[in-house]
């Protein structure tokens, strides 16, 4: 008898940097982190910095963005004017 195993492809884990400072409300790490779970579902979200495969830094003050990769070599730039399209820039980068 034989058995098939099904293999999953883990997906790839991201740590939303803590945003300090001002801002608008939707740009705190909760709600980056928040939006990322909504709007990118091919990356899970993590508190563990350590087990990540990139690390988003999202301004307080805008609609901008770095990723690192978890070597902390730069991976993209980014922005846009409105909020939850700059999430989804920085969705696609992280496939």
């Amino acid at each position: 008898m034989f058995s098939i195993q099904a293999f999953t492809q883990e997906r790839p884990k991201v740590f939303v940097k803590p945003i300090l400072g001002g801002g608008h409300k939707a740009n705190t790490t909760a709600g980056v982190e928040s939006e990322l779970a909504k709007r990118c579902r091919t990356v899970t979200v993590t508190d563990d910095k350590d087990k990540a495969d990139y690390i988003l830094d999202f301004s307080a003050n805008g609609n901008e963005f770095v990723i690192f990769n978890h070597n902390g070599d730069l991976i993209q730039r980014g922005s846009a004017v409105i909020y939850h399209k700059a999430i989804e820039k920085a969705c696609k980068a992280m496939k």
